[in-house]
This record gives C-alpha cells, structure tokens and sequence, in this order.
C-alpha cells in the first residue's frame, strides 16, 4: 500500500515595523524569503527599501490567501 505525502501550502500575513514607526503588512507563502528580501532591500522603488532596518512583529499563518482580507 502507497501512502501520499500530501504538504500543505500555507500563506503568511506579517507586519513589519520600520525604522521610521511605520508600519508594512504583507502576504507571502515563503515568510523567509521574503524577509531577506525585505532586508536585502532588493527592490529600490519599495516601501520597506526606504525605510530600514525593519523588524518583523507579527505573523499570521492561513490555508486560504483570501482570509487574510
């Protein structure tokens, strides 16, 4: 008998607090990738690429992307 690994995707909402008080929410199904890229700044046109460094303060774990609205 074949037993399936069934993975489960999860989607993260989190909040970041930057180095000017305020703060960013975001939604990502990779949180650490993200935050590197966060951090790395790696894209100079974004919010966060202005304003670091930043500190990740909450986190929100969903099945379903859209109950996070």
């Amino acid at each position: 008998m074949q037993t399936r690994s069934i993975k489960k995707k999860f989607y993260y909402v989190y909040i970041l607090l930057c180095s000017d008080k305020t703060y960013y929410t975001g939604m990502t199904n990779d949180l650490e990738r993200r935050l590197i890229q966060h951090k790395s700044g790696h894209r100079k046109d974004s919010y966060t690429s202005t304003r670091l460094p930043i500190k990740l303060v909450s986190v929100f774990n969903l099945r379903k992307p859209k109950r996070s609205y």
